[in-house]
C-alpha cells in the first residue's frame, strides 16, 4: 500500500466493528486497522448502541507512524481481541475510550522504532465526562526494541487498571516493561480528582 493507506477503516457514530483474518500495510501513516466510534477530535452527541470492537488474527505494518490496531470509542467500550501484531516503527496496539471499558486481549505483539509501545490501553475523558469503565489488558507476549518503547502501558483517570502478562521484553533505553497508572481526572486549571 502507499503512504496514508489504512488497511481497514471503520468510522462513524453507533457501533464500529471489525472482524478480519490478515491485514498488512507498507506505507507511512498507514494503520493496519483504524476503528473509531464517535470522534476523538470533534466529539458530538453519541448514537446508541455504541462502542468499538476489533477481532483479527494477524496485523502487520511496515511504515512510520503506522499503528497495527488503532481503536477509539467516544461513548462506549473498546474491545480488541488480536492474534499477532507486528510493526516496524510504530505502536502495536492503541486502544482508547473516553468513558467506558477498554479491554485488550492479545496473543503476541512485536514493535520496532523509538517510542513504539507494544500495547497502550487508556481512558482519556473529555472535560465534564463521567468515567464508568475500567482498563483491562491480557497479553501473551510483547517485544519492543526501540528507545522509550514500553511493552505495555495501561492508564485510567480514576478507575481500575488490570494487566495480565506472560512475557514482556524491551530492548531500548528508557523502555519500561509494564506501566500501569491511575492518572487523575482533569476538572479545571491545576485541579485533578482521583
Amino acid at each position: 500500500t502507499q503512504d496514508g493507506s489504512r488497511g481497514v477503516l471503520a468510522s462513524g457514530f453507533g457501533t464500529a466493528t471489525v472482524t478480519a483474518d490478515t491485514v498488512s500495510t507498507l506505507g507511512d501513516n498507514s494503520d493496519g486497522i483504524f476503528a473509531e466510534e464517535g470522534s476523538f477530535v470533534s466529539p458530538t452527541s453519541p448514537a446508541s448502541p455504541n462502542g468499538t470492537s476489533v477481532t483479527v488474527n494477524s496485523v502487520s505494518t511496515a511504515g512510520e507512524n503506522s499503528i497495527g490496531i488503532n481503536a477509539y470509542s467516544q461513548s462506549g467500550p473498546v474491545v480488541i481481541d488480536s492474534g499477532t501484531v507486528t510493526t516496524i516503527s510504530s505502536r502495536g496496539i492503541l486502544a482508547t475510550a473516553a468513558v467506558d471499558d477498554v479491554s485488550v486481549i492479545s496473543d503476541a505483539v512485536t514493535t520496532g522504532g523509538t517510542y513504539s509501545i507494544g500495547i497502550e490501553a487508556q481512558i482519556i475523558p473529555f472535560l465534564g465526562d463521567v468515567v464508568v469503565g475500567t482498563v483491562y489488558v491480557d497479553s501473551g507476549s510483547v517485544q519492543t526494541t526501540g528507545a522509550g518503547a514500553g511493552g505495555i502501558v495501561a492508564a485510567s483517570p480514576v478507575t481500575d487498571v488490570t494487566v495480565i502478562s506472560n512475557t514482556v521484553s524491551t530492548g531500548g533505553n528508557g523502555a519500561r516493561g509494564i506501566s500501569a497508572f491511575i492518572t487523575g481526572q482533569y476538572v479545571g486549571p491545576g485541579t485533578y480528582v482521583f
